[in-house]
């Protein structure tokens, strides 16, 4: 039995990308075991076929298909014939740094997404993409984010628009989203939302989570903290007044907020941002 070449990229990839390779499978059918992962995972049919099963449906791709599969998704593959794909895992592309593409790719969907590309535009950027696996240059970590991220934007652009319920959650759910954008710098309570979408709490909640995969409390929280990172890297706020001008309760809780949700403390992040030593 033939064996799966995987000619992956070993150097470092620019955020959401996590991991990055060519997979070629061989002419005879192989099927490979029930497994989940952590991230979302992408997968770019370039010929051949390949089909996943998750939740008892299974979606097949043939060449030109491109497939997501959310994370913590129980799931299986199989390859009916020669194939080659490219896959990639990465972290979900949130709402507040990535717009436009979180339906697809930052949205915890019940079900694996297929999107199929246009030929001309998918076939060069796939082709690229391989190129900078099999000889890597200096500019290939850019080069190869550049290519995935117009990939993404592809995709996107060929996502069916929701309908019915889905359609109903996602406009609730950016009706709320523009509140907060308006709003972010002030205190914002559940309460708050919910009214600007004619929902219960328990309801608005509910649907936000599921739209976003955040609580309403958290994606607040992220959106303040983006203006902070500008706050930090751009001004010279002291962390008080970048504190009452977010809208933080105090110093410490922004600090603590900063430090949860970044990894470091507002005061390394600035300093880091404008090259001085930590």
């Amino acid at each position: 039995m033939g064996k799966v070449i995987t000619v992956a990229y070993e150097r470092i990839l620019y955020p959401p990308f996590k991991m990055l390779a060519w997979v070629r499978y061989p002419s005879q059918p192989r099927r490979f075991g029930t497994h989940v992962h952590d991230d979302f995972q992408t997968v770019i049919v370039l010929s051949g076929t390949l089909s996943f099963t998750a939740a008892s449906v299974t979606t097949t791709a043939t060449a030109g298909d491109m497939l997501v599969v959310p994370p913590e998704m129980l799931h299986e593959s199989a390859s009916s014939d020669a194939c080659q794909a490219i896959q990639l895992l990465h972290s979900p592309m949130t709402l507040q740094l990535y717009g436009e593409l979180f339906p697809l790719f930052g949205q915890q969907n019940e079900l694996i997404r297929k999107i199929t590309l246009p030929t001309e535009d998918s076939t060069a950027l796939c082709h690229a993409i391989i190129d900078e696996l099999q000889t890597p240059s200096a500019m290939s970590s850019v080069n190869l984010h550049a290519a995935l991220m117009e990939l993404f934007v592809t995709a996107a652009r060929h996502l069916p628009p929701p309908t019915g319920s889905d359609l109903y959650s996602e406009q609730a759910v950016q009706r709320a989203i523009r509140y907060i954008e308006k709003h972010y710098m002030e205190k914002i309570t559940l309460t708050d939302l919910a009214a600007q979408c004619n929902l219960s709490v328990s309801r608005f909640a509910h649907l936000f989570r599921r739209c976003t995969g955040q609580t309403p409390m958290h994606y607040i929280i992220e959106r303040k903290l983006v203006q902070a990172e500008i706050l930090l890297g751009f001004s010279d706020n002291s962390m008080s007044q970048i504190a009452e001008k977010l809208g933080f309760s105090s110093i410490h809780y922004f600090s603590r907020s900063f430090k949860i949700h970044k990894h470091l403390s507002p005061l390394v992040f600035r300093r880091l941002s404008r090259g001085q030593p930590d």
